[in-house]
């Protein structure tokens, strides 16, 4: 299973069923690979967004003290570089 914070070592991982990552202090970049899944997007400061992963899509900023439930979908979430 994932961490709560972000995928294993900021890799890829199929989250198979659904799995929330929870808020934190820093911004994470996202990462998802062309599937039949969804991702959900919370936040404070956010619009709560459903996104389907019909398309590859790399290194989209995922704001601090936003979380993310993953569901069926080919993922990576790693923290941002320059935080």
């Amino acid at each position: 299973m994932p961490e709560t914070e972000q995928t294993i070592n900021g890799d890829y991982k199929y989250i198979s069923g659904n799995h929330t990552f929870k808020a934190v202090n820093y911004c994470r970049f996202i990462s998802w690979m062309e599937g039949g899944g969804k991702i959900i997007i919370r936040g404070v400061n956010t619009i709560t967004r459903k996104i389907l992963t019909n398309s590859n899509e790399a290194n989209i900023t995922l704001d601090a003290w936003d979380e993310i439930e993953v569901e069926n979908t080919n993922f990576r979430l790693a923290r941002a570089s320059n935080d």
